[in-house]
């Protein structure tokens, strides 16, 4: 999107996914210095030119307040209700093998994926839509093993009519 139609507040001010900014800052070592972040740069577009420039959109990590701790660990989710984990065969974000390999890790993880390309699947799948929508209503997770097709989503958000005998929680 150009900058001349990003999105602003009131007042101007370019609006910035602050939650996005955090877990990029947090999840990686990126680096500390103005020099360190041009030298990335160059080194990534030296391997793939469409991509070096990109490496700016991290920029905020130089100031951002916490460091990494770089401690990660499996996520277990011992004694959760069924968590749902959601992933799109060809996102370019997040690999489709992390959401296999998060589901796998949870105790009561179920795996729901959409077959297609792109980072989010709820606005990209009736399927997906319907099973996250039931999820959040119900705490009831698909079958295991569900794969939706994409699809165009007509009604954002149908909220289906749960079952008045499902207890809530």
């Amino acid at each position: 999107m150009p900058d001349d139609e990003a999105e602003t507040d009131d007042n101007g001010n370019p609006i910035v996914d602050i939650g996005f900014t955090a877990v990029e800052c947090l999840d990686w070592q990126w680096p500390t210095t103005d020099t360190g972040f041009r030298d990335l740069a160059r080194a990534i577009e030296k391997n793939t030119p469409r991509v070096g420039g990109s490496v700016e959109a991290h920029l905020p990590c130089l100031y951002w307040p916490a460091k990494p701790s770089l401690s990660q660990a499996p996520t277990v989710g011992r004694g959760a209700p069924p968590l749902l984990v959601v992933g799109s065969t060809y996102d370019p974000a997040t690999p489709y093998i992390w959401s296999v390999a998060v589901a796998g890790q949870l105790e009561s993880g179920v795996l729901l994926t959409r077959e297609g390309v792109g980072h989010t699947s709820l606005n990209d799948s009736e399927c997906i839509e319907r099973s996250i929508v039931t999820y959040i209503i119900t705490l009831q997770a698909p079958p295991k093993g569900v794969t939706c097709p994409t699809t165009p989503v007509n009604d954002l958000w149908t909220v289906p009519d749960p079952d008045p005998a499902t207890p809530r929680h």
